[in-house]
């Protein structure tokens, strides 16, 4: 359980920095924030489906 909790923990820290991360690049330069979102999931997804094929 406390390992559970510990993944869960790191995977939101993980996932607030990405975030802020891509609107950061992409909000800023002017570019379209929706598409560094769009590119960050479809790369996690490919990397999940990789996973468990």
């Amino acid at each position: 359980m406390l390992i559970a909790f510990l993944f869960g923990g790191v995977d939101s820290v993980w996932n607030t920095q990405i975030s802020t991360l891509i609107g950061f690049i992409y909000g800023e330069h002017g570019r379209d924030v929706t598409v560094g979102f769009a590119l960050f999931k479809s790369v996690q997804v490919s990397i999940y489906v990789h996973t468990f094929v």
